[in-house]
């Protein structure tokens, strides 16, 4: 019974150690592309934030499901500028009088185009990079050797003895 403690740290270390040294070839944080590390530094979007970001990006526009997401900074400045030029043309073009109509035409059409196209490639975006980012996110976790393991290991007396290794 004495020997199960020492067998069971054993066994702890030889999980842990091929992951914290860096000089066997694998990755280590440190080594990290700058975009890599920030990408694992801001981590998985939850569900819901997901989910919000999307209904909003749909409802209200201009940014704000990016926004909510925590991605303005990455698209979400994108769509903000972009629908407010949009909304700008499309305002001109309905209260200037001075405009010949074909100006005040083009630019009319040209806002409401713009206003719906930015509207329906946020709510797209919203909608779908989240998923990529958090694959990715996982995919790097993966290659460092971040998260759970589990490990099992034969005891002398017979039978085994099994544990689990989170690692964050």
């Amino acid at each position: 019974m004495r020997a199960i403690g020492p067998i069971l740290a054993l066994g702890m270390l030889a999980s842990i150690a091929p992951h914290a040294r860096a000089d066997d070839g694998g990755d280590d944080v440190a080594a990290l592309a700058p975009g890599e590390r920030a990408l694992l530094e801001r981590g998985e979007l939850s569900s819901a934030r997901h989910i919000g970001g999307s209904v909003a990006a749909y409802l209200a526009g201009f940014g704000v499901g990016h926004l909510i997401q925590g991605r303005w900074r990455e698209r979400g400045w994108w769509f903000t500028v972009g629908e407010l030029a949009a909304a700008s043309m499309f305002f001109v073009a309905s209260v200037e009088s001075d405009l010949d109509t074909t100006t005040t035409n083009v630019l009319g059409v040209t806002g409401i185009v713009g206003i719906v196209g930015l509207r329906v490639g946020a709510t797209l975006d919203a909608a779908l990079v989240p998923r990529g980012r958090n694959r990715r996110v996982r995919a790097l976790r993966r290659r460092l050797g971040l998260g759970a393991s589990a490990y099992m290991l034969p005891l002398p007396a017979g039978g085994a003895a099994a544990g689990l290794v989170l690692r964050f």
